[in-house]
């Protein structure tokens, strides 16, 4: 009695060794195009449709392949025990006993035909997939456009001294910070619901728990939205902080839902976000800033930057203390560091305009560009996996060289003391007489240390 398992697009039985590779490859275009209902194996090695003819085999619609049926005999006749059963069969079995048994079963046009469908389908799915993605962008953007919004502003003013500190702590919602020549915290909370009801939006906006108080030189501001998701809060209640405070003065913000923006300041400016990005003005003091949801910008600061994103690139402008800049999502860019500099991103470049003290940059996304201008105070060490590497030097630097390559050449245009200290992908030497490390690696481009133009 022959064994009779179930054909799908990727049938397997205990019997499949006894199937030579090629029927097996065969059968399972066979199946996936629906050309034959039941294919039988037996000492003549014969297959006939059951259902359907040649001409009507292509009306039978994929959801119809599991109804096929594949019977195979326990073993073929004649076969050598001492082997793989089915493996002893002749060139002429394999070639042409099943193809001359089924010519229309196997023909170039039916493979063809199935590949064509394949195709078709694989194309629809992409179609209908692009189709779910616009519609669903369309959809926000139709939101954005059709919100009817009813806004509910709340104004305070806190009279504070020069050194004071704010706080904000809000589930949603972005938040603008400004300054001022006068002794006073000025708050103005815009409020808007999604619908013109009065009545809806006094029932909206009251989930919205916002409280303000003062405590000595601190001004707190807080809004909660409890038993609400974000999705939810988004559609339904909008926040914007704008405040002012005086010149001198520190600011701690939070949201779950915003960009925050802080102009000038002379104070400690610190930022976090989830849902947005970060931009700091000239501030006079150190600066803090983490985000899940965009880039980073600091124009400028005083003491240490230290900011972090998960979803964007930073670009920082002239620090006159450390850097540490740290992004999973974008490139880095750093105009001008006094202090130590350490830069990580996974997911594009790193440029360093003009860096004082010792550099400390890494990444697997692409190239890395950096200018010394003067002595380091500590080893350089700047790896990538993604592009090259590319440094500039003052002329009278001082650093031990270690240059090393798999993915391109070592080029230098300072003079080279000793030529066997050169090979195509490595270099290691001292300049002016040595000093700090100066590591290079990649494996992703080549390595270049130059002279500094125009200095």
């Amino acid at each position: 009695m022959p064994a009779v398992v179930p054909v799908g697009p990727h049938f397997r039985t205990h019997h499949d060794d006894l199937l030579p590779a090629f029927a097996r490859h065969r059968f399972r275009g066979v199946t996936q195009g629906v050309i034959c209902r039941e294919i039988a194996i037996g000492d003549d090695f014969q297959a006939r449709e059951q259902h359907g003819t040649e001409e009507d085999r292509y009306d039978q619609g994929p959801g119809d392949r599991s109804a096929g049926l594949l019977h195979i005999p326990p073993r073929f006749p004649g076969a050598n025990t001492s082997t793989r059963p089915g493996m002893t069969q002749s060139r002429s079995y394999r070639g042409r006993g099943l193809m001359q048994s089924a010519p229309n079963l196997l023909s170039h046009e039916s493979v063809q035909h199935e590949q064509t469908e394949e195709k078709r389908m694989r194309g629809s799915v992409c179609k209908l997939f692009g189709l779910g993605l616009l519609a669903l962008a369309t959809a926000c953007g139709m939101e954005s456009i059709a919100w009817e919004g009813t806004d509910d502003n709340i104004d305070r003013t806190f009279e504070v001294s020069p050194g004071g500190q704010l706080r904000v702590d809000s589930d949603l919602g972005s938040i603008e910070v400004r300054t001022a020549a006068a002794n006073r915290v000025d708050v103005r909370i815009v409020r808007s619901a999604n619908t013109r009801d009065a009545a809806r939006a006094a029932e909206l906006l009251k989930d919205v728990d916002i409280q303000m108080d003062q405590s000595g030189n601190t001004v707190t501001v807080r809004a909660k939205v409890p038993n609400s998701g974000w999705w939810n809060r988004n559609r339904n209640v909008r926040l914007e902080f704008q405040i002012t405070v005086p010149t001198q003065f520190n600011v701690d913000l939070s949201t779950s839902g915003g960009r925050i923006t802080v102009t000038d300041l002379e104070g400690k400016a610190s930022s976090r976000t989830s849902g947005g990005g970060l931009h700091f003005g000239h501030i006079r003091g150190p600066v803090f800033g983490r985000t899940s949801g965009g880039g980073i910008e600091l124009l400028s600061c005083t003491g240490q930057a230290d900011v972090e994103t998960s979803g964007g690139g930073i670009e920082i402008g002239d620090v006159d203390g450390d850097v540490l800049a740290s992004t999973s999502g974008g490139p880095i860019k750093i105009e001008r560091a006094r202090g130590r500099v350490k830069a990580e991103t996974s997911g594009g470049g790193i440029h360093v305009e003009e860096v004082h003290g010792s550099l400390d940059a890494s990444t697997s996304g692409g190239g890395i560009t950096a200018t010394i201008s003067e002595q380091p105070q500590g080893d350089c060490h700047l790896e990538t996996s993604g592009g090259s590497v590319d440094v500039r030097l003052a002329d009278n630097i001082g650093v031990e060289l270690d240059a090393r390559t798999s993915g391109g050449r070592v080029r230098t245009d300072f003079p080279i003391n000793n030529p066997a200290e050169v090979e195509k992908d490595k270099l290691r030497m001292p300049l002016n007489g040595g000093g700090p490390m100066l590591v290079l690696r990649t494996s992703g481009g080549g390595i270049e240390v130059s002279r500094m133009k125009g200095r």
